[in-house]
């Protein structure tokens, strides 16, 4: 390995290390559901990933930055391999935790939409974001998130929510394009099927 690459491997992996530092302390706040050091450690771990970046952006290739950006694991050097901790961590705390352990639906957002800020391409992230929503009535918001989120990704779930969305409003159209994307890719789900179903129904009336 040569000089350059040994450098910014040290600097990566000290600032990965000191990363995983303090997200195990959040894991603390989070249980207890104190938001007030959690949105602390959050800004204390994005700073450490803008550092993280600021280097990548610096020293690597092209390839290297889309790699670390879009947290590729397989994509990434051997040098770089320890990116990957900021990646398991931020699932963590992000998601996993956020999921079981915040019950309050409006501190759960503020989580989610950290999240989107450390990484915008977090899309169970955005999809907790427009389950909220959803539940809260504020289909519009919900169905802006929905169709930028389905113009960039393959996951199954956008479409059931959208589909959802869409029936709620009467827009029986758009609910039944919306479905359809869903069963091509889930074919198993048989309340999809009740809901195209009823939607013939509404419309057949």
């Amino acid at each position: 390995m040569d000089k350059k690459k040994l450098f910014i491997k040290n600097n990566i992996e000290e600032l990965t290390n000191r990363y995983k530092a303090v997200a195990i302390l959040s894991l603390v706040p989070i249980i207890h559901k104190d938001f007030v050091p959690i949105k602390k450690m959050y800004e204390e771990l994005k700073e450490i990933y803008d550092e993280i970046l600021n280097i990548v952006q610096q020293l690597c290739t092209k390839d290297e930055q889309k790699a670390v950006e879009e947290f590729d694991i397989e994509n990434l050097p051997e040098y770089l391999q320890s990116i990957k901790i900021v990646k398991e961590y931020q699932e963590i705390l992000a998601l996993h935790y956020a999921y079981t352990k915040v019950k309050n639906q409006f501190d759960y957002l503020k989580i989610n939409k950290m999240s989107i800020e450390f990484n915008s391409k977090e899309e169970l992230a955005y999809l907790n974001i427009m389950a909220i929503l959803i539940k809260n009535k504020k289909y519009a918001e919900a169905i802006k998130i929905g169709e930028d989120i389905a113009k960039v990704s393959n996951i199954a779930t956008i479409w059931n929510f959208l589909g959802h969305v869409y029936y709620k409003l009467k827009q029986y159209g758009k609910a039944l394009e919306a479905y359809n994307c869903y069963i091509k890719r889930n074919d198993s789900d048989v309340e999809i099927l009740k809901n195209i179903k009823n939607i013939y129904k509404e419309v057949l009336k």
